[in-house]
């Protein structure tokens, strides 16, 4: 299997941190573009205003 691209999403946790390193292997061995992105956890959304959307 070839992969062209690896998609990894981080919140800059520790966990995250390994994650991305194992994507970067996987990109690595592959020869593949890593493309990172950043995922914000918004612990609130659930009680936001909805008048205010």
């Amino acid at each position: 299997m070839h992969l062209n691209t690896i998609v990894a999403i981080t919140d800059f946790s520790a966990a995250a941190e390994h994650a991305l390193d194992r994507a970067a292997l996987v990109a690595a061995s592959h020869r593949a573009w890593l493309r990172i992105l950043y995922g914000a956890d918004t612990p609130n959304a659930g009680l936001a205003d909805p008048y205010a959307r």
